[in-house]
């Protein structure tokens, strides 16, 4: 099932993990954008919401 690599990013500011599988399941699940049990819909719309920045840190 898996043809590549893994390369996996910390994004420590979100305490979160992103796991990339190069050549997975013939191309993998990302490109139709219907809504499915991957979330890719809900994730592009999320993807798209603008944050407010962050409060100054205290000294």
């Amino acid at each position: 099932m898996l043809r590549g690599g893994v390369e996996r990013y910390e994004i420590e500011s979100l305490g979160a993990l992103n796991s990339v599988l190069r050549h997975a399941r013939g191309g993998g699940v990302t490109l139709p954008l219907a809504l499915d049990a991957h979330g890719k819909c809900l994730a592009s719309t999320m993807l798209a919401i603008t944050l407010p920045d962050r409060a100054p840190a205290s000294p």
